[in-house]
Parts: C-alpha cells; sequence; structure tokens
C-alpha cells in the first residue's frame, strides 16, 4: 500500500478446459425402404460421454455413438443430428440427411384361361410398375420352369405345361426389389378329332355300328350327326 506495506500472497485456482470438437455424422448409406441403415458419431475420449440423437428436431435415442434404425420406412427420411456432452461441454453436429429410397410396386395384368387350345396359340405376359426409380430390371419365374428378363414376355406355342403361377419381381435403379406379385394362368389342352370306325357295309334294314375311340374323364359327352342332323345316340 502507500506505506509500503506487502499482503500475505493469496492463490485462486482457475479452471479452464477446452471446448470438444463439433461432431461428425457418417453413414451406412442410403437405404431401401424396408432395410437398415447405422448413423456412426465421432467418438471421444474419457468414461462419462453422452450422446443425444435428434431426427428433424425431435429426439430419438441417447447414451451411443451410433444410432441403428432397422427396418426402416420412408417417413425416417430427412434430417438428423447429434448432441454430444462431456467434460462438462456439449456440442451439436451440422444436420445429416439420410436417404431412404420407396421400394417399387409390381403387378401383372390379369390374363383369360386358354381352354382347349390346340399348340398354337400366344399368350402374352405384362407387367406394372409404379414407385422406385426407373430403369426398372425384370424378374418372371414359373412354377413350371419358365422365366424372363422383359417386361412382357410372351409364351409361344402355349399347352397344359405351360400352366401355373408365374411370379414377378422388380427391381430398380436404386436396387430396390419389388415385393413378388403372382397370377395364375389356366391352360387346358384340346382333345385329339375323333376317328369314326363302321362295322361295315349292310343291306338296308340290317343294323350298323359306328364308334369312336373311348374317351376318358369324367364329363365325356358323345353327339352324334347324320348329315349335319343330331342324333338321339349318346354312346361311343
Amino acid at each position: 500500500d502507500d506505506n509500503g506495506c506487502v499482503s500475505s500472497p493469496v492463490s485462486v485456482e482457475v479452471e479452464i478446459s477446452d471446448a470438444i470438437q463439433t461432431p461428425v455424422i457418417s453413414s451406412t448409406g442410403p437405404v431401401c425402404e424396408g432395410g437398415e441403415f447405422i448413423l456412426s458419431a465421432s467418438s471421444y475420449p474419457g468414461n462419462n460421454v453422452n450422446y443425444e440423437w435428434y431426427f428433424e428436431g425431435n429426439f430419438v435415442s441417447s447414451g451411443n455413438s451410433q444410432l441403428i434404425l432397422d427396418p426402416v420406412s420412408l417417413a425416417m427420411s430427412g434430417n438428423y443430428s447429434v448432441k454430444v456432452t462431456t467434460q462438462g461441454c456439449e456440442a451439436t453436429s451440422a444436420l445429416f440427411n439420410q436417404i431412404v429410397y420407396p421400394n417399387p410396386e409390381a403387378s401383372i395384368n390379369s390374363i383369360n384361361p386358354l381352354l382347349c387350345t390346340d399348340g398354337t396359340q400366344t399368350i402374352n405376359l405384362s407387367a406394372n410398375v409404379s414407385n422406385g426409380q426407373a430403369p426398372y430390371f425384370y424378374n418372371w419365374q414359373s412354377s413350371n420352369g419358365f422365366n424372363a428378363n422383359t417386361p412382357n414376355p410372351a409364351i409361344q406355342n402355349a399347352n397344359m405345361g405351360n400352366a401355373g403361377y408365374y411370379y414377378l419381381t422388380i427391381t430398380d435403379a436404386n436396387g430396390c426389389e419389388s415385393l413378388p406379385a403372382q397370377n395364375q394362368i389356366e391352360i387346358t389342352d384340346g382333345i385329339s378329332q375323333p376317328q369314326i370306325t363302321s362295322t361295315g357295309a349292310v343291306c338296308e334294314g340290317e343294323p350298323v355300328i359306328l364308334e369312336v375311340e373311348p374317351y376318358f374323364g369324367f364329363e365325356v359327352e358323345y353327339e352324334w350327326f347324320h348329315n349335319g342332323n343330331p342324333i338321339n345316340n349318346n354312346g361311343h
């Protein structure tokens, strides 16, 4: 002081901690709906580090440096952020835009039954697709071994062996796959032309027997005609 007196020294402890680095979010990448994505935040040293995850500003979860979402929907596509707290300091990441792609939707146009075919007809399959991203890749399969990779494949010379269920899955440019669409095709083969045999020429007033080889099944009907007019006889 002015008299030259000096006080005893007094010590003060000043605690200073550096700000933590801003966390950075990384991702496993864009994902198709129904899949999984993982967001990861920067790691920080220490035993008392807390992570709080937010989607579009709304709290999602806390505690872990990774956010795992599985399965994901289109509603989960958008901006994510993470707030890290450690050593009494906190920092919030920039927004990270996570993309969720829509899956394509596949359908097959209905196909009328092909009955009593002679094996020369063609059946045209036709695909419909919505959602997803063009170009599309088509995968046709059938219970009878049929497969094709075009939007509208044809079944040439269709017969009963081509009957069955046909399935279609579509993959889009983002690698997203549709649920399988299915359609049943009903096909029956025609019967062979009946060949008439006779007991031979007869004199007027004598009986004659005309017959064809029998056809097997539960609903076999025979209609006989004479000069285009029906005869009341249902035998073979």
